[in-house]
This record gives structure tokens, sequence and C-alpha cells, in this order.
């Protein structure tokens, strides 16, 4: 009984490390993207943003089988495909690795090197685009269309372009399931490798062989060391490539799915500095203009709120983020909630 309580208490401490994890994660990548890092949120926020990274993965998948079900079926394929390969190898006992296979992993890992990985790691681009009126930088020329797409659906947050940023995040998910389970077949069949009697070095017993004969015994036993030193190399980058993946899911998470949705406020000064509200706050705003704040962060002492408005000397519109501490301010009226790119 004993024992499982600690399993149970050490299975909820893995959970709370996984949660703790990819929430700091996604609130990086969202806080990066909008340029708001200099507030930390609570670290409660953290477990919070980690288990809705699980229910949104989790949803976008239910959700795309139906609408995006070839998705579903071509990553099923090439996975199955590796696990028979994998089933008939282990069946046979096999040590030496088919030139099918050889291949197929050597295409399939220079695909996720030179393709995917760029692929889903150009939104990080998307870096303080609450102030900067201009595009995200483009990491990588040949997805600069897919960046400007992807920003392009973030700021039309309707149904139709949220549909095609969750499209984008499921395959992320799918590539990276599909390279695990690849990942999985390579460790297996190096391991079957090891061990094996091609490993041998040959025999210096018999000194009765010529030059001619001992060369041939040479090549004949060491056949196998440069193809398996670049399927090593090969298993290294595919180790690589898994470890990315996994660390851009929840990265990919928080700057494409995570809501830009916050609370459109109204603020007025504390009764120590009267006027009218929010005048204070925004000095430099054109008297009589009207003007968007949102609250983005809040904690005991201060408070984070992004601005829109008409700056006062060139009569243009203006985006600031303020830190404001709670003493300035009297009273803060939510008025509901919108986008924060509402004006961009």
């Amino acid at each position: 009984m004993v024992e499982k309580v600690k399993n149970f208490f050490a299975a909820l401490a893995s959970f709370a490390v996984f949660f703790y994890a990819t929430g700091f994660l996604a609130e990086y990548a969202h806080d990066r993207m909008l340029g708001i890092s200099m507030v930390e949120p609570a670290a409660e926020s953290y477990l919070i943003s980690g288990g809705k990274f699980v229910l949104s993965t989790l949803y976008a998948l239910f959700s795309t089988i139906f609408s995006r079900f070839y998705y579903f079926i071509f990553f099923f394929i090439l996975a199955a495909v590796f696990l028979h390969f994998e089933a008939r190898a282990k069946e046979k006992k096999a040590v030496a690795i088919s030139k099918t296979y050889y291949t197929s992993v050597l295409v399939l890992t220079l695909i996720f090197l030179f393709f995917v990985i760029p692929l889903f790691t150009s939104p990080f681009a998307f870096s303080g685009l609450l102030l900067d009126k201009a595009e995200p930088a483009v990491f990588y020329k040949p997805f600069e269309k897919t960046t400007a797409d992807l920003w392009t659906w973030m700021l039309n947050g309707n149904p139709v372009n949220k549909a095609k940023l969750t499209h984008f995040y499921v395959l992320l998910v799918l590539s990276t399931a599909v390279s695990a389970v690849l990942l999985y077949s390579m460790v297996k069949r190096r391991q079957r490798m090891k061990g094996s009697k091609e490993d041998e070095k040959p025999s210096k017993a018999d000194a009765a062989l010529t030059l001619k004969q001992k060369a041939a015994a040479l090549f004949k036993t060491y056949r196998c060391v440069l193809p398996r030193f670049f399927y090593d190399l090969l298993l290294l980058l595919m180790v690589v490539v898994v470890l990315v993946q996994l660390f851009t899911i929840p990265l990919n998470y928080g700057i494409l799915l995570k809501s830009n949705h916050y609370p459109a406020v109204r603020l007025e000064a504390a009764s120590s500095a009267a006027g009218q509200p929010g005048v204070e706050i925004l000095a430099d705003r054109l008297p009589g203009s009207d003007y968007k704040m949102w609250l983005l962060r809040e904690n005991d002492k201060e408070i984070m709120v992004y601005a829109v408005f008409i700056e006062k000397k060139s009569g243009q519109q203006a985006y600031k983020l303020l830190i404001l501490k709670k003493a300035q301010i009297g009273t803060i009226e939510i008025l509901g909630y919108s986008s924060i790119f509402e004006f961009k």
C-alpha cells in the first residue's frame, strides 16, 4: 500500500513538472511574440497554461480528424511502414540493414532536417509584435510565404483562420509522432547490430595467409564499419530532430494557438491625482481622442497595460506598453474581451 502511495505521488509530481515545463515554454513563446516579458506571471499560471496546452492539443487533434483526415492517413501509413519493417526484422533477427531501409531513413532524416524543422521553427520570427507595425522577420527565405500567411491568420482571427492555424499546429504534432516512431525503429535496429559476429576482428592465428588473402579478409570483416558509422550519424541526427520537435510543440502552441484576447479596460487615476479617467495614464494622448487599453498582466504591486491611442505631438496612432504601480490606479473598469491585434 505504501509503495502504491509513493508511485501515485511520484506520478503526480511528474505530471506537475511536465505541466509546469510546457506551460513555461508556451508562456515564454507567447510573451516573446507580444513583447510583454517585463512582468513575470505567478508561478501557478505556468501549471494552468500547461494544462491548457495539453487540452488544446488533444482538441486540435480531435477536431482535425474530420476536417483534414488525410493528414492522419498519410502519417499513419508512414509510421505503419516503419513499424512493419521493425516487426519483420525482429522476427528474422536481422542484423544487417537492408538498402531499402537505409535509403528510407536517409531520405526522411534529410526531409526532417531541411524542411520540417525550418518550417515549424519559422513562427519563432514573431517577436515584439505589439510595438512593431512591420510584419514579422523571416528566418528562412523558402518559408517567407508561410510566415506571412501565419501572420495574416493571426491578425484576422476569424474561425477560418483559426482553423488554418490549428491545421498547421496539428501537422507539427503528427510529424513529431512519425519521427518518434522512426527513431524507435532505428534504435531497435542498432541494438540488434551490437555484438554480432561481424564485429569480431580477424584472427591472427593463420600466419600462412598471403597479403592478398589478408586484405580480402580485412575487407570482408570490416565491410559494415562505414555503413554503421553513417547509420550511427543518422541515428544521432534523428535524436536531435525528435528533441527539437518536442521542444517546439509547446512553443508553437504559445505563438499560434494561445488566445490573444485580453480584457479591454478603462483606468482611472487614484484620487490623489484628480482628472479624467485615463488622462493621467496617457499624458501624451491627443485631448478628446478615443483610445483603447488592454490589461495584460497583474501582480501584487503592478499591472501591465497595452494602449493604442492618437499621439498629441504627431497626430499618429501610437502603441505603448505601460507598467503602472497599483498605487497610481484608482479604479479598473473591464469593458469586455477583445483581440489586442485589433488595430494592427
